[in-house]
C-alpha cells in the first residue's frame, strides 16, 4: 500500500497541475493546493524511504487493524496540515527576510547586493535602449483565449512538473535500486536537490510584491514585465520554452506558431466581425479603387503604415493589381501576424502578383522573412514589428525609408499598441530621417498607449520616468487628442488645420473607434447631431456654421490645401455619418487629394441585429422609407447608432449605390431557365439565397461593348438569422417569479413591444423589462399603470380630429376608430398593444392628450409608408375576361412560391391577394394554402373586391409599413420578365412525366381542382410582349431525344448533343463542346463575323427580293457573359441547360440590334446569323403589326430560312435534320411554315407579310 501510494499521489498531482496551470482565476486560488500535493508526495516518499525505520514502525503500528487504519488516516491528514504549515512558512519567512533586507540601511557591499535582489532593482531591464532587438520571450503576450499565459506561471507548472516526473519515476525504480532504503542512494539526491531548490525558488519569489498576494509578476503596456521576476523569469523562459508550450497542450506545430506571436487584436468581438465580412470589401470598393488609382498615377512616392489586413488589402490588392507599375514605390505595412490566418491570405496575395510576370519586375515584392531583402525593391509588404524581429537592422530600414518616403498616413491601432515597441521602433525611425521637425498629430481613443509609443520612440523609456530635455512625450508631437474625452473630439477635429504648416510633408493620424467612444462617453448629442448636419456642405469648404462654431472651427479646405501633396487613406471609424461626410468634403477640397473613409460596421446585418437587444428605437421604420423613396430600392440594415433622420436622401443613395458594383446591378441574377425554382424552394432542395436584381432597363455601351443599366433595383440578399427568425417563433412573457402569463409570435414583439412599456395582462398591469432573442421569453414586472406610460416605438401618434373623438367620449358615445396619417388608401391594420398613447391634436397642437387603449379595442392605423402593388391581366382589348375566378388564385399561389423563392427571407412581408377572390370553399388543398404571411391584419374580403374594381386576373402584394423593402418597386419593374418564367415553367410543367412529384400536387393523388394551370398559361403566353425582343436558344429537342444516361453529364454548348464526362472534346470561357463541333471549322475573329454577315445578308435580299437588312441594325459580337446580360441571366454556361447564341432586340428608341456569340463553330454561327437576321426584317417590315402573328409562327419563319441556306451551303446535315424534326416551338413553327409555304411559291417572306390584316 505504501509503496504505490507515492505513485499515486505523484501522478494525480500531475494531472492536477496541467489542469490548475491553464485558467488564470483557478491557478490563483489553487496554487496553495498544488504546494499541498507535492509536499504530500514529499512526505509519503522521501521521508519514510530516508527513514525506512520509520515506515518499518508504522506498519507494526497499524497492521491490517481497521482501528489502526484510522489512526493512519488521522497521520495522513495531519501530513496535510504539516506540509502546508512548512510550506507557508517559507513563504512568510521569504518575505520577512526580503521586506528586513529593503529596509536595513547598512551600508556594505553585500547588503548593497541583497537589498537589490530583494527589491528585484537586478533584473528590470529596459530593452528599448538594448542593441539585440529580439524581444525575449517574457515580453510575449499569450492568447486571449487562454491558450498560453504569463511567462512566471508556466515557469511554475515546468518545475512541478519536473518534480512531479522525477517522483514518479523515483517510485517505479525505488525497490529496484535501493530496496532496502535510499538514503545512501544516488537516485534520492536528486529529489531532495529537487525538492530544496524548488522550497528556495518559492522562497525568493515570495518576495516583496504589493500587486496581489499571488500574482509575482504582471505585464504593462509596453509588454515588459515588472513585478519580482523581470528578466530572470526572461532567461527562464528561453530554457523551458518547449516544455512549456508542451505543457499548454500544444504540439510542435502550434508552439512555432505561437512562439512566433507578439501582438494579438484584443477585442475578438471586432475581429470575428471583420474575418466574417471580408468577402464584402471587394464588391463595395470599385469607386475607391478608381479614385486611389487617380491619386497614386499622380507620380507620387507613397508609404502607408496602415491597421489591419482585412481593411486595407482589398484596396490596395483588388485595386490596383494590374496598375501597379504606374507607381514609383508603394511600402504597406500591415499588422497581420506572421503565420496568422490573414498573413497567409496575404501571402496568397503576393503570390499571385508574382506569377504575372509581364507586369511585375523580379524586384517588385520583397516576401515576408526578409530572407532576401536587399533594401532595393519597389514594393515591400511587412508588419511593424518583424523590422525588429526578422534579422532587419534599423539602419536597412532608415536607408530604405529615406529613398521611398514622401508621405506617411499612419494607422496605428489597437492590434499595434498591444506590442508598444515595434510602434515606438517605426516612429524612432521616422524621427531619424525627419529630423526633430516632425511633425505628427494623434487623433486616438488609447490616450495612455499613444504617450507610451511617443515615449519609447523619442526618450527611450517609460513616460513615467523619462524626460527628454525637460519636455513630456506630448511635446514632440503638434497635439494629443484623447478621443474618450468628448470635449476633445470636436476640437480634434477642427484644430487640425491650425497646427499643421505648409512646410511640413507629414500628417500622421491615428485614428480609430473614436465615434463610438465620443457617443459612449456622453457627448452632447444636439451638438454632435448639429456637426454632422454641418459637414453635409461641402461647396462653401466652411463648416463652422450654425450655433456650435462659436467653440470649434472646422476649415477643411485650408486644412488639406496645406497638405497639398498627399494621398490619405483614414481606415476604420465606427460612426457612419462621419466617414460619409468628411470623405465628401476630403474629395472635393483638393485635386490632389484622394480620401475615402469608411468602416466596416455598418455593413454587417448580424453586428446591428446582435446589439441592438430591442432598447433603441426601430431603425427600420426610420430607414426604409427614404430608402424605398429612392430610385435604388436598396434595403439595408445599418449600424446601430446611425443617425438617418439627420441626412438627405442624396447622401443615403451616394451610400447605398458606393458598395455595389455597376456590374452586378447589371441584368436579372436569376437565370432564364428557372423552371425548377419553386420546387427547389418547396422541398428546400437548394438554398436560393442570392442577389436578385432586375433591370428596369439596359442600354447598350457600344465603347464598352456591354451592356449598362439606366436604373437599378436591388434587394437585400437575405436578412440576419435571427432577426428572420424572430418572426416565426414563439415568446413566452415570465413573471418575475418565472411564470408564463402569455404567449406571442415574434412579429407581434417587433411592432408592439419595447423596453420600458406597459402592458396590461388579465387585467394587471406588467411593464417590459428585457427581451431575449436567444431564450425566447420576455421578462415583465408588475407595475402601477397610473404611474407609466407607454409610447409605442417612442413616437407620437397623430390622429385626425382629435378634440372631437375626446369630446364624444367625454358625452358619453362611442369612442370611435383613431386613424393615424394614410399613406395607402383602404389598407388598415391594428395595434395589439394595450396601455397609455400619446394623441397629437391636430389642430391644437400643444395639446397632447394620454388615451389608454385596452386589448379588446385596439387601436387601428394604416400602413405608415406602406406600399401595394396591383397587377391585373385583362384581355388583348383591355376588357374583364369572363373567366374562371380561380386563375386569379392560381396565379397568386405562383407569383408566392416565386417571391418565396427569391426572397426566402422577405417573403412574408408580402401580403399576395386575389384580385377577385375564388370560390375555393370545399377545396382542401385551397382550403390550407395560406397566400400571404400575416404580419398584421389585412384587408377583408368586401375590401379587396372594392379595390378590384373590374374583378380582373391578378393579384395586389401589400408590404407592411416597418419592413418596407422596396420590394414592390423592383418587382412591379421587373414584371414582365416574371410573366415569362412563369409562362416558362407552366410550359415545362406540362411537359413533365413525373407530375405528382410537382409541388404543385402538394401530396395529392391528383392534380389540385382548384387551380387552372393551362389557362393561366393561355393568359400570359398571349400578353408576354414579342415585339422588342425574341430570344434563339440552343436547339434541345431532337426527334427522338436519347435518353441522358449516368455518363452523359453534359450537353455540347453549340449544338446540343449529350456528351459524357469523358467524350467532352474541349472547353472555351466554361463552353464545352462536342467532337462534332470540334472538328469542324471554327470562327474566331470579328473580321470573319462581318465577312459571314455581309454574306448572309447579301443571299437573302437575292433569294427573296428584300432591301438591305443589315443597314437598318447593328450588329454586336460580343462574350457568353455578355450575350447572357442582354436576355436576363448572369449564368451563360450551366452545363445541360439551354443557353442563348443570338438575341435580336428592338429598343423603345426603335434601334434594332443583333448580339452573336463570339468564338463558335462555322455551321453555329452561320445558323444563329440568319435566324437573327430574319428577326431583324421581321422587326423592320412588320413593326407594330408583330402582335397579330404567333411567336411560333414569327421562329418558324426565321428556322426554315435558317434551314434553307445552311441545305444550300452543304453545312451541318446532322444539325439540319435534328432542327426540323425537332418537337419545340422552332421545329413546330418550321414544321408549319413549310407546309403553309407549299402553294404560294416557297417564299415564307411573303407568308407573314399576308398574315398582317390589310388596314
Amino acid at each position: 500500500m505504501y509503496s504505490s501510494l507515492p505513485f499515486i499521489i505523484g501522478f494525480a498531482g500531475l494531472i492536477a497541475v496541467w489542469a490548475f496551470s491553464l485558467p488564470r482565476n483557478s491557478r490563483y486560488r489553487m496554487l496553495p493546493l498544488v504546494y499541498l500535493i507535492f509536499g504530500i508526495t514529499v512526505f509519503f516518499y522521501s521521508f519514510l524511504r530516508v527513514f525506512p525505520e520509520v515506515l518499518s514502525s508504522l506498519e507494526g503500528l497499524f497492521g491490517d487493524n481497521p482501528q489502526n487504519k484510522q489512526f493512519f488516516i488521522l497521520y495522513f491528514n495531519a501530513g496535510f496540515i504539516v506540509t502546508f504549515a512548512v510550506f507557508m512558512a517559507f513563504f512568510r519567512a521569504g518575505g520577512w527576510a526580503c521586506r528586513i533586507v529593503v529596509r536595513s540601511q547598512k551600508k556594505t557591499k553585500f547588503f548593497a547586493a541583497l537589498k537589490k535582489i530583494c527589491s528585484n532593482e537586478a533584473v528590470n531591464g529596459d530593452y528599448s535602449r538594448s542593441k539585440d532587438k529580439k524581444i525575449p520571450f517574457g515580453y510575449r503576450k499569450g492568447l486571449q483565449n487562454k491558450i498560453l499565459m504569463n511567462p512566471e506561471f508556466k515557469i511554475w507548472g515546468i518545475f512541478l512538473n519536473i518534480l512531479a516526473l522525477f517522483f514518479i519515476i523515483a517510485s517505479l525504480v525505488a525497490h529496484v535500486v535501493a530496496p532496502q532504503g535510499l538514503l545512501d542512494s544516488t537516485v534520492l539526491k536528486y529529489p531532495v536537490l529537487l525538492t530544496l531548490t524548488f522550497m528556495v525558488t518559492g522562497l525568493y519569489f515570495s518576495g516583496l510584491c504589493r500587486e496581489s498576494r499571488t500574482k509575482l509578476t504582471s505585464e504593462d503596456g509596453s509588454g515588459g514585465l515588472s513585478g519580482k521576476c523581470g528578466d530572470l523569469y526572461d532567461s527562464i523562459g528561453k530554457v523551458f520554452r518547449c516544455s512549456i508550450l508542451f505543457a499548454s497542450g500544444l504540439n510542435s506545430n502550434k508552439a512555432k506558431y505561437f512562439a512566433d506571436q507578439s501582438s494579438l487584436i484584443t477585442d475578438q468581438r471586432l475581429v470575428a466581425i471583420i474575418r466574417a465580412t471580408s468577402g464584402y470589401f471587394p464588391r463595395g470598393f470599385s469607386e475607391m479603387h478608381r479614385k486611389l488609382l487617380e491619386a497614386l498615377w499622380r507620380g507620387k512616392d507613397l508609404l502607408v503604415v496602415a491597421g489591419m489586413y482585412d481593411e486595407i488589402s482589398p484596396i490596395l490588392f483588388s485595386g490596383i493589381q494590374y496598375d501597379i507599375q504606374r507607381l514609383n514605390r508603394i511600402v504597406v505595412f500591415t499588422s497581420s501576424l506572421q503565420g496568422s490566418r490573414q498573413r497567409k491570405e496575404e501571402e496568397a496575395w503576393l503570390s499571385r502578383w508574382l506569377e504575372d510576370g509581364s507586369i511585375y519586375s523580379k524586384n517588385a515584392i520583397a516576401m515576408v522573412g526578409f530572407e532576401n531583402f536587399t533594401g532595393q525593391e519597389d514594393v515591400l509588404i511587412t508588419s511593424p514589428h518583424e523590422l525588429l524581429l526578422k534579422r532587419l537592422d534599423s539602419e536597412t530600414v532608415r536607408e530604405w525609408v529615406e529613398q521611398v518616403s514622401k508621405i506617411i498616413v499612419l494607422n496605428i491601432d489597437e492590434s499595434v499598441f498591444s506590442n508598444i515597441l515595434p510602434a515606438a521602433s517605426i516612429l524612432r525611425i521616422l524621427r531619424d530621417i525627419c529630423g526633430e521637425d516632425l511633425q505628427m498629430i494623434y487623433l486616438t481613443d488609447d490616450y495612455d498607449a499613444s504617450v507610451k509609443v511617443v515615449a519609447r520612440a523619442y526618450l527611450g523609456g517609460h513616460p513615467e520616468k523619462y524626460t527628454f530635455r525637460g519636455k513630456k512625450p506630448e511635446s514632440y508631437c503638434y497635439r494629443f487628442f484623447d478621443l474618450n474625452d468628448s470635449s476633445n473630439y470636436l476640437t480634434a477635429l477642427g484644430g487640425i488645420s491650425a497646427y499643421v504648416a505648409p512646410e511640413n510633408s507629414l500628417a500622421a493620424f491615428m485614428l480609430s473607434s473614436g465615434v463610438y467612444s465620443v457617443q459612449l462617453q456622453g457627448f452632447n448629442k444636439t451638438a454632435w447631431n448639429e456637426f454632422v448636419s454641418r459637414m453635409d456642405d461641402v461647396e462653401l469648404g466652411s463648416l463652422n456654421r450654425g450655433a456650435y462654431s462659436s467653440n470649434v472651427e472646422i476649415r477643411t479646405r485650408p486644412m488639406l490645401g496645406k497638405i497639398s501633396d498627399a494621398a490619405i487613406i483614414i481606415s476604420r471609424d465606427d460612426s457612419y455619418n462621419l466617414p460619409l461626410t468628411l470623405s465628401k468634403t476630403l474629395e472635393s477640397s483638393n485635386d490632389h487629394l484622394m480620401a475615402n473613409i469608411f468602416s466596416p460596421r455598418y455593413l454587417l446585418r448580424d453586428y446591428f441585429l446582435e446589439y441592438l437587444d430591442f432598447y433603441l428605437e426601430n431603425p427600420l421604420q426610420k430607414f426604409a422609407p427614404l430608402l424605398s423613396r429612392d430610385k435604388t430600392g436598396v434595403a439595408l440594415l445599418v449600424y446601430e447608432r446611425l443617425l438617418v433622420e439627420e441626412m438627405d436622401e442624396k447622401s443615403i443613395r451616394q451610400f447605398v449605390d458606393s458598395f455595389f458594383y455597376a456590374d452586378e446591378l447589371s441584368g436579372a441574377t436569376v437565370d432564364d431557365n428557372l423552371r425548377a425554382v419553386f420546387d427547389y424552394a418547396y422541398n428546400k432542395k437548394s438554398d436560393i439565397s442570392s442577389y436578385f436584381t432586375i433591370r428596369d432597363e439596359m442600354v447598350f455601351d457600344d465603347d464598352a461593348n456591354d451592356f449598362v443599366p439606366v436604373a437599378k433595383y436591388k434587394i437585400s440578399r437575405q436578412m440576419s438569422e435571427d432577426w428572420a427568425m424572430a418572426h416565426r417563433l414563439t415568446f413566452k412573457f415570465k413573471d418575475p417569479s418565472g411564470k408564463t402569463i402569455k404567449k406571442a409570435f415574434g412579429h407581434q414583439i417587433v411592432q408592439n413591444c419595447l423596453p420600458g412599456q406597459v402592458h396590461c395582462y388579465n387585467g394587471e398591469a406588467y411593464r417590459i423589462s428585457s427581451i431575449n432573442i436567444a431564450g425566447k421569453f420576455v421578462n415583465v414586472e408588475y407595475v402601477l399603470p397610473d404611474d407609466e406610460r407607454s409610447y409605442r416605438h417612442k413616437v407620437k401618434i397623430e390622429c385626425h380630429g382629435c378634440n372631437e373623438v375626446l369630446a364624444r367620449e367625454n358625452d358619453g358615445k362611442n369612442a370611435g376608430s383613431y386613424y393615424l396619417d394614410s399613406t395607402i388608401e383602404d389598407c388598415f391594420y391594428s395595434i395589439k398593444t394595450e396601455g397609455y398613447f400619446e394623441f397629437s391634436d391636430g389642430v391644437n397642437l400643444g395639446e397632447n392628450k394620454y388615451k389608454y387603449i385596452p386589448i379588446n379595442d385596439p387601436l387601428t392605423r394604416t400602413m405608415i409608408h406602406g406600399r401595394r402593388l396591383r397587377w391585373e391581366i385583362s384581355s388583348l382589348e383591355s376588357l374583364p375576361l369572363d373567366v374562371d375566378s380561380k386563375i386569379s388564385f392560381t396565379f397568386a399561389i405562383l407569383v408566392k412560391e416565386m417571391l418565396q423563392s427569391m426572397f426566402p427571407d422577405l417573403h412574408q412581408y408580402l401580403h399576395v391577394i386575389p384580385v377577385r377572390q375564388p370560390e375555393i370553399a370545399g377545396d382542401p388543398v385551397a382550403e390550407n394554402l395560406q397566400l400571404a404571411t400575416r404580419v398584421s391584419a389585412l384587408p377583408e374580403v368586401e375590401d379587396i373586391n372594392k379595390i378590384g374594381g373590374n374583378l380582373g386576373i391578378g393579384i395586389e402584394i401589400f408590404e407592411d409599413s416597418i419592413v418596407d423593402m422596396g420590394l414592390c418597386r423592383a418587382i412591379e419593374a421587373g414584371k414582365s420578365y416574371l410573366f415569362e418564367l412563369i409562362e416558362d415553367y407552366l410550359l415545362w410543367y406540362e411537359k413533365l412525366d413525373d407530375k405528382p412529384s410537382c409541388f404543385l400536387w402538394y401530396g395529392q393523388k391528383s392534380e389540385p381542382e382548384v387551380f387552372r394551370l393551362k389557362e393561366l398559361r393561355e393568359i400570359i403566353s398571349s400578353l408576354i410582349d414579342t415585339r422588342h425582343q425574341t430570344i434563339r436558344k440552343r436547339r434541345e429537342a431532337f426527334a427522338q431525344r436519347p435518353i441522358i444516361t449516368e455518363n452523359s453529364e453534359f450537353k455540347c454548348s453549340f449544338c446540343g448533343c449529350p456528351v459524357s464526362n469523358e467524350l467532352v472534346w474541349g472547353e472555351k470561357n466554361g463552353r464545352k463542346y462536342c467532337s462534332v463541333c470540334e472538328q469542324s471549322k471554327w470562327v474566331k475573329d470579328e473580321e470573319t463575323y462581318e465577312q459571314l454577315i455581309v454574306e448572309i445578308s447579301s443571299w437573302m435580299c437575292r433569294r427573296f427580293n428584300l432591301n438591305g437588312i443589315i443597314d437598318s441594325c447593328h450588329v454586336h459580337i460580343v462574350s457568353p457573359e455578355t450575350l447572357a446580360k442582354s436576355v436576363g441571366t448572369l449564368h451563360p454556361c450551366l452545363g445541360s441547360a439551354p443557353r442563348n447564341l443570338g438575341v435580336a432586340v428592338k429598343e423603345k428608341s426603335g434601334i434594332i440590334r443583333i448580339y452573336i456569340e463570339n468564338m463558335m463553330p462555322e455551321y453555329i454561327a452561320v445558323s444563329t446569323i440568319v435566324h437573327e437576321l430574319t428577326h431583324v426584317w421581321q422587326f423592320g417590315d412588320l413593326d407594330h403589326s408583330l402582335s397579330d402573328i404567333s411567336l411560333s409562327e414569327l421562329e418558324g419563319h426565321a428556322t426554315w430560312v435558317e434551314i434553307a441556306y445552311l441545305t444550300e451551303k452543304g453545312m451541318g446535315a446532322s444539325y439540319v435534320k435534328r432542327l426540323a424534326e425537332a418537337t419545340d416551338k422552332y421545329g413546330e413553327g418550321y414544321r408549319l411554315i413549310k407546309q403553309a409555304i407549299r402553294g404560294t411559291g416557297g417564299d415564307p417572306f411573303k407568308y407573314i407579310s399576308n398574315l398582317v390584316p390589310k388596314v
